[in-house]
């Protein structure tokens, strides 16, 4: 469901464990902290679209990098 979010451009919140794959989103462990976090980002319009598109672009960086993996695999696939 994260990808499908960040293609979506939709903000996002994430847990500890998501740190490591570069999403542009802030880490919340703190159930109070993320309904805060929500809280201001229903209200805050231009916050919240940043946030979007951030995500988007983060989704199609990585869209990008795997269309470039698959086709080099393929190419090695062929050459074999």
């Amino acid at each position: 469901m994260l990808w499908q979010a960040l293609a979506a451009g939709s903000a996002v919140s994430l847990g500890a464990t998501a740190d490591a794959m570069g999403i542009p989103a802030p880490t919340l462990e703190d159930p109070a902290a993320v309904i805060a976090q929500w809280q201001e980002l229903r209200s805050d319009d231009a916050q919240r679209r940043s946030r979007g598109d951030a995500a988007r672009r983060r989704f199609w960086e990585e869209r990008r990098q795997v269309d470039e993996n698959l086709a080099a695999l393929m190419d090695r696939v062929w050459m074999w």
